[in-house]
């Protein structure tokens, strides 16, 4: 029984498995992890970011959390009168 079959059997659900004949490749949660890093290592440079860890020694990053910033404008909202 090859593996696909057997995934497909034991969680009812089908799955389809490749193999690379090279090792080489990076696994998705390599991928996953060296992009956390290189993010962090950009959020180290940003300077408001560096000031708060060199005021505070022994400060590190835990986690990052994005959320969707409203960009603010100086003009006026306007409201379409009927």
């Amino acid at each position: 029984m090859t593996l696909a079959k057997f995934l497909t059997r034991a969680t009812k659900m089908p799955w389809s498995v490749e193999t690379r004949a090279s090792a080489a490749a990076k696994t998705q949660n390599e991928v996953k992890q060296e992009k956390k890093e290189q993010e962090l290592v950009q959020l180290k440079q940003d300077p408001l970011v560096a000031g708060i860890l060199n005021a505070f020694k022994g400060a590190k990053i835990e986690g990052v959390k994005t959320s969707k910033v409203q960009e603010f404008t100086d003009e006026p909202d306007t409201i379409a009168e009927e």
